[in-house]
């Protein structure tokens, strides 16, 4: 689905251009096995075109720091990217609000367009940084090497370039357990994962990820950045290349 659609008749419109280009095409490229499975539900796609191939990382455009240690007495939380309310906005601030152990975040930076429409400077105590407006190419790297962690919102996705941008940069992220999260993450960060759209959750694994120790955090820096090198675009690229040229053998 695209992000936000307004109404049941855009949405039908949407669904009736997609069940057109899906009967066109000969391939059909998606990101997960929980995408492929949606497809085949609700637009009876033949099993034979569909493939798939992970969202890639970032690896080859951005520059991750593998020695990244940001790690302090006082967590960095960030949203990263335009605030939307798909990407469950509202979900995010009420978690911050119900965390019990605010003095081990040192803040929460809301990076991005609509950053500058949160009317707070702080929330259960925690303080918020806000970045605001369009971020350029150049500056994103600084945004990420700042964080402990960056937090999704999610209350319905397929695939998610900000995921994987987080990754890239050696950030672990809070999401929702989400099939799609799910088949887009190793395993060693599943337990930073919360039930969907269940707010009292979201704030228990922000609890636990403000708790865990420099060891286990590492661990998962590391998680992020080999996931990440894993599923750099050259990897990615090539793998979609042999699926194409497969149609022509």
């Amino acid at each position: 689905m695209p992000h936000e659609i307004a109404g049941d008749e855009e949405k039908q419109l949407f669904l009736n251009n997609r069940a057109f280009l899906c009967d066109m095409a000969d391939l059909i490229h998606v990101h997960s096995e929980y995408a492929k499975q949606y497809l085949l539900k609700t637009f009876k796609v033949q099993k034979e075109k569909l493939v798939v191939i992970p969202h890639p990382s970032y690896l080859e455009w951005y520059c991750s720091d593998s020695s990244k240690q940001i790690f302090s007495d006082g967590k960095v939380f960030l949203l990263f990217g335009n605030i939307r309310k798909y990407k469950g906005f509202d979900l995010i601030l009420e978690a911050f609000s119900k965390v019990t152990s605010p003095e081990r975040i040192d803040h929460f930076h809301i990076a991005g367009n609509g950053a500058d429409a949160v009317d707070s400077d702080e929330i259960n105590g925690i303080k918020i940084k806000r970045t605001g407006g369009y971020i350029d190419d150049q500056t994103v790297p600084s945004f990420f090497e700042s964080a402990d962690f960056a937090v999704f919102g999610f209350s319905s996705i397929l695939t998610s370039g900000s995921l994987m941008l987080a990754l890239t940069f050696g950030v672990p992220p809070i999401a929702p357990a989400h099939p799609s999260v799910l088949n887009s993450l190793p395993e060693e960060l599943h337990d930073l994962l919360y039930e969907p759209n269940n707010a009292d959750d979201f704030a228990r694994v922000i609890d636990y990820a403000s708790s865990i120790d420099l060891q286990t955090y590492t661990l998962k820096v590391s998680a992020c950045i080999n996931y990440a090198s894993k599923m750099a675009p050259s990897v990615i690229s090539k793998q979609l290349e042999t699926e194409i040229l497969a149609l022509y053998a």
